[in-house]
């Protein structure tokens, strides 16, 4: 069942903003969503202490890092 949500929300085309696993469309769906409040995406990868994180933030439709 939760595959269905996850294809409702994404396009199946590769994500975007330099994120790893931030499925493609799903930023598209987050500008939508911040029209009505602040949205955040976070994302961390670690291994054996070496890693990195990204974040973005989207208001009013657009991304505000």
């Amino acid at each position: 069942m939760g595959f269905r949500a996850f294809d409702a929300a994404t396009d199946g085309t590769e994500g975007s903003l330099g994120f790893w696993r931030l499925p493609g469309g799903f930023d598209k769906r987050l500008a939508d969503w911040s029209a009505a409040g602040v949205v955040g995406y976070v994302e961390a990868e670690h291994f054996g202490g070496v890693g990195e994180q990204q974040a973005a933030v989207w208001a009013d439709g657009a991304v505000v890092h």
